[in-house]
């Protein structure tokens, strides 16, 4: 039989082993979770964003408006490159001069749809600095006016923080009565 001096260094050794085996495991797991962290860090190369559209006021003495609208934006983010291309649908409701009297505003509404390029630049690793030009169609609607189709002209200047919230400001140039600055806030999924 063993005696007690014997049992020690088998023992001891046997915990060792043990520690050894447990802190590979442990080595492995972390390895593995920052690998998926670097993965998942890395820009998706589909997002799509929705939100909501607010006219900003342009005019003095322009009413205040109390209108949010939707919008929604699909984005292709180019592989190794700065790029993205963007396609967004909006609804936007917004008060205007009248062309016909010069001295009322009225309620207009319109609705987009834009496809644009965008730079983007990432300041930190979760904000990304983005600025962008695109053309597309604008529906229009004045409600003395039937509607109309007018080309679109948007630029746009943005931030993605936290790889989620989406915050850019927009301007539109469209028929004489549709231009107008528009905020977008949204989440990117």
């Amino acid at each position: 039989m063993f005696t007690n001096l014997e049992q020690k260094p088998v023992v001891m050794k046997c915990r060792k082993i043990k520690m050894i085996i447990n802190m590979k495991k442990i080595f492995l797991m972390l390895l593995v979770v920052c690998f998926c962290d670097v993965a998942l860090a890395q820009t998706k190369r589909f997002e799509f964003d929705l939100g909501f559209t607010h006219p900003v006021r342009r005019l003095q003495g322009e009413p205040l408006t109390e209108h949010l609208n939707f919008y929604l934006n699909t984005t292709y983010n180019l592989k190794e490159s700065p790029l993205s291309v963007k396609l967004q649908f909006a609804q936007e409701k917004y008060i205007t001069k009248s062309v016909r009297t010069q001295n009322e505003y009225v309620k207009a509404s319109s609705v987009i749809v834009s496809p644009s390029i965008n730079y983007n630049v990432d300041v930190l690793p979760k904000l990304r600095v983005y600025g962008g030009l695109g053309t597309g169609l604008s529906i229009d609607d004045i409600y003395y006016q039937k509607q109309k189709v007018h080309p679109l002209f948007a630029s746009q200047v943005g931030i993605k923080a936290l790889k989620h919230i989406n915050v850019s400001l927009q301007y539109h140039l469209s028929g004489k009565d549709f231009s107008r600055w528009m905020v977008y806030v949204g989440y990117a999924f």
